[in-house]
């Protein structure tokens, strides 16, 4: 069960192949908040068009405002 954790953990702070390119090295502290913002613009950037980013972004703007 903690290996599975474990695993995920890790896979999560290695970041995405975005911003995980061959040379960089991520070192000391990182940010569960700003690992999960990077994961999140990896997941935009590589299915939508700027067009589509911008569309969803201000439709969870209307669905937060409004719910």
């Amino acid at each position: 069960m903690f290996g599975i954790f474990r695993k995920f953990r890790n896979w999560f702070y290695s970041g995405p192949a975005l911003f995980n390119y061959p040379g960089r090295r991520m070192r000391g502290y990182r940010s569960p908040n700003l690992m999960l913002g990077q994961w999140l613009h990896a997941i935009t950037v590589k299915h939508f068009t700027p067009a589509g980013r911008y569309l969803a972004l201000i439709s969870v703007g209307i669905l937060t405002l409004s719910g």
